[in-house]
């Protein structure tokens, strides 16, 4: 996942890239299995930022409300389901705070309607790259 050992404490996020527009300041926050697929939609947006989730439970609640606080919109990539998981965690702090908005990108509430190869999966679930690229175009205009 990541390309050197790391020294962090359990709960905490790993902050990889600041974004570099203020204006629409956007992060976009991925769970391990993600972190490359989040690393390639960075460089097709150069000005999100990057945040790593290793681990949800704990979870560092202060840095939750500092990315709330410091960033006009989050978008949380996760490859499992919406509900539950680090969009949720972030989702709730966000709609306390009253701050920034949050996308929930990762697999809908639904069941898989066919077998098939991890590729194949992605794009039914619409977490493949350019399903991925379409999306978070769409939640910020101004990235593109």
């Amino acid at each position: 996942m990541h390309s050197k050992s790391l020294d962090f404490n359990l709960g905490d996020l790993i902050f990889l890239k600041k974004p570099t527009d203020l204006a629409s300041s956007a992060t976009l926050v991925a769970t391990g299995s993600m972190l490359k697929m989040a690393t390639m939609l960075c460089k097709r947006f150069p000005s999100l930022g990057l945040v790593s989730a290793p681990s949800l439970k704990p979870i560092n609640e202060k840095q939750i409300r500092d990315l709330c606080l410091n960033n006009h919109s989050i978008i949380t990539l996760e490859e499992h389901s919406i509900f539950g998981g680090l969009g949720s965690i972030i989702s709730d702090v966000a709609a306390t705070l009253g701050h920034a908005t949050v996308k929930k990108l990762g697999i809908q509430d639904r069941f898989s309607e066919h077998c098939g190869s991890y590729e194949y999966l992605l794009n039914e679930h619409k977490i493949d790259f350019d399903s991925l690229e379409y999306a978070i175009k769409h939640h910020i205009p101004l990235l593109d």
